[in-house]
């Protein structure tokens, strides 16, 4: 229910338009950000309740889920992109 959650949240996002930077500068600067006030202050204005932030939360969860089953997701997003390769572009439908 957690990873649903959070693809809601960035689907609001989204909508409302709240992205982080486009700039990946932005995105190193806070990540060299040493004091954890500085960090903190910069992420709140620059990445906090944006898409991108909700989309990490997704990402992060289903590490974490994987991590729960033992899953080794690589390797089954490895053998599923390679069956996709095989099907019909769209598999046939036109979206």
């Amino acid at each position: 229910m957690l990873i649903t959650s959070e693809l809601g949240e960035a689907l609001e996002a989204d909508r409302k338009g709240q992205f982080a930077s486009r700039n990946e500068a932005d995105v190193q600067e806070v990540l060299k950000q040493e004091k954890d006030t500085d960090f903190i202050n910069f992420f709140k204005v620059h990445i906090k309740d944006t898409f991108e932030d909700e989309i990490a939360d997704v990402f992060i969860r289903l590490a974490d889920l994987c991590y729960r089953y033992d899953i080794n997701i690589e390797d089954h997003i490895k053998a599923k992109m390679r069956y996709n390769a095989t099907r019909e572009r769209m598999h046939g439908k036109s979206y």
